[in-house]
């Protein structure tokens, strides 16, 4: 399996044991990540764009209302979790971010295997935009859809219909981090409630809603179980620039975890980093 074939997950040593001793892969609150700018990126350009060009077309009452509307239906704190990879299995604002600063590693997973993932679930796997243009395509073609609308009337249907798109439009300031995203988004009618756990025709689960805290913060998050397709999921690991951590423990750990570490790719980082 080639490199362009995998996407790897950047994370420190406890988690790296964590995710495979546990065969589950965590999938945050959009909202709690590095970006404060998550979704909020493309929706206030989207915004600015209808306020330009599409309600100077609507009557009064509907543009009042319009602003008062867009906040409760298009909403800022949403119910949405993803999980972060990137293309890049050796890069090094990577390991200074995510990965112990350079201390953890790098878990390469299979594409194909995750985008298995949306056909089961309620989910979407693909990899980031950051380049203005496709941004402003994507916004115009957001306005085409409402051109011929009542725009209060056609905002729910918007949402609903891009909640998935929405999260891989990101500021062009993170462009090096070449990122894919897993992306769960969670009904609010059945918040808490969802669990595949148990249904024996679907091959990898995701858990209830969950709570941690880092000190500061209570964050959400769920689970996603793939013990069923661990051995197709994982296809290499990559050891951080300063790990201490040697090929002989994670020829190791992958079987005392049930893998054959001959069917892994075990490479160490060539960044000079110290």
């Amino acid at each position: 399996m080639s490199n362009s074939d995998l996407v790897y997950h950047y994370c420190s040593v406890d988690t790296f044991f964590s995710i495979l001793h546990n065969s589950t892969l965590r999938l945050s609150d959009i909202n709690k990540v590095n970006d404060f700018k998550e979704r909020r990126w493309i929706l206030e350009k989207i915004l600015l764009e209808i306020r330009k060009q599409l309600l100077p077309q609507q009557n009064n009452k509907s543009t009042n209302f319009f602003e008062e509307f867009w906040d409760t239906v298009v909403s800022y704190d949403s119910n949405t979790y993803i999980a972060c990879f990137s293309s890049e299995a050796d890069l090094l604002s990577q390991w200074r971010g995510y990965s112990q600063d350079g201390e953890g590693l790098a878990i390469g997973f299979s594409k194909k295997v995750l985008n298995s993932l949306v056909v089961e679930h309620f989910t979407a796997f693909k990899k980031v935009v950051y380049g203005k243009s496709e941004q402003n395509e994507y916004i115009e073609t957001i306005l085409s859809s409402l051109h011929n609308n009542s725009i209060v009337s056609a905002i729910p249907n918007f949402y609903a219909n891009e909640r998935f798109n929405i999260p891989y439009y990101k500021n062009p300031a993170f462009k090096e981090e070449k990122e894919w995203r897993l992306v769960y988004y969670q009904n609010s009618s059945s918040f808490l409630d969802y669990n595949t756990i148990g249904e024996p025709r679907i091959k990898a689960n995701f858990s209830k809603i969950k709570m941690r805290s880092d000190g500061t913060r209570l964050i959400s998050y769920m689970e996603l179980d793939f013990s069923k397709i661990k051995k197709e999921l994982i296809k290499s690991v990559v050891i951080g620039p300063k790990s201490k951590v040697s090929e002989a423990d994670i020829k190791l750990v992958l079987y005392s975890e049930g893998y054959d570490p001959n069917n892994i790719k075990i490479k160490v980082s060539s960044c000079s980093y110290k």
